[in-house]
């Protein structure tokens, strides 16, 4: 018997495409490469990525070169380029190379309610639970192996986790009295 799994999100939702949806991808990869390969992959390359910073395109492609000494992408180039082209791979290469991991989190946790907060967090636990086990099943069928768009699943449905965890913990954190100055 074979099983079938769909996984369907909201915006923010798993795509196997998608490079945010394999952070691993740029561990062990120096910041500076993984902005290369950030611009080489981005539709429109490096020219739709400075239109969209606003800068040179020739000034960007120069600063993203890696044999380049001349012109050096900065920190505030970096940000802006990541926003630009939704990919946090500089962040996470960065991360990695300091022996740090990226976890996305919510500023809005404060206004979940309680229950919501909770339940929400039990979703994503059934869907890592969920995610895992069609890898499980999956290594059985394939001798141990698991396939690329399984491992990126379960690092998606890992993260989604953390991030309700996150929320959750700020969720009752905001219902935490404020000790008055006075006191």
């Amino acid at each position: 018997m074979s099983a079938f799994s769909l996984s369907a999100g909201g915006p923010s939702g798993y795509v196997e495409s998608d490079a945010q949806g394999d952070t691993r991808r740029f561990n062990g990869m120096d910041p500076l490469d993984a902005a290369y390969l950030i611009a080489q992959n981005h539709k429109g390359g490096v020219a739709q990525i400075a239109k969209e910073m606003g800068v040179v395109a020739g000034t960007l492609q120069h600063k993203l070169n890696p044999n380049n000494e001349r012109f050096h992408l900065t920190l505030r180039d970096a940000m802006l380029m990541q926003r630009v082209t939704n990919s946090r791979g500089i962040l996470f290469a960065w991360a990695a190379q300091e022996g740090y991991t990226v976890q996305r989190s919510s500023t809005a946790a404060a206004s979940f309610d309680l229950v919501d907060a909770f339940v929400h967090w039990q979703l994503k636990q059934a869907d890592l639970t969920h995610a895992i086990g069609d890898a499980v099943n999956e290594a059985r069928d394939r001798r141990g192996q698991v396939g690329r768009a399984a491992q990126r699943r379960v690092d998606y449905a890992v993260q989604e986790a953390i991030a309700a965890a996150n929320q959750l913990a700020a969720a009752i954190a905001a219902r935490v009295p404020q000790r008055d100055a006075g006191m």
